[in-house]
C-alpha cells in the first residue's frame, strides 16, 4: 500500500491570500518545494487539496482555476 499525504494549497503550500484568482498571486511558502520533493523521494503520494470559492463568486472560471493549479 502506498503512503499518501494530503496538503491544503492555501496556507500550507502557498501563502494564504484572500480570494486568490490569478496565478501571478501564487507565492510558495519558503522551503515547501524541498519538503514536497522529500516526500515524493520517500515514496509518498502527495495530493494537493483546496476549497476555492472564487469560481462560485464569479471571480474566475473553472478553466482559469485549473490553469492556476497547473501552474502551481
Amino acid at each position: 500500500m502506498k503512503k499518501a499525504v494530503f496538503l491544503d494549497r492555501d496556507g500550507v503550500i502557498v501563502i494564504d491570500k484572500d480570494l486568490m484568482y490569478k496565478k501571478e498571486e501564487l507565492e510558495l511558502i519558503p522551503r515547501v518545494a524541498e519538503a514536497i520533493k522529500m516526500l515524493n523521494n520517500n515514496d509518498y503520494l502527495t495530493i494537493v487539496i483546496t476549497n476555492q470559492p472564487v469560481v462560485a463568486r464569479g471571480l474566475c472560471s473553472i478553466t482559469e482555476l485549473d490553469d492556476i493549479n497547473h501552474y502551481l
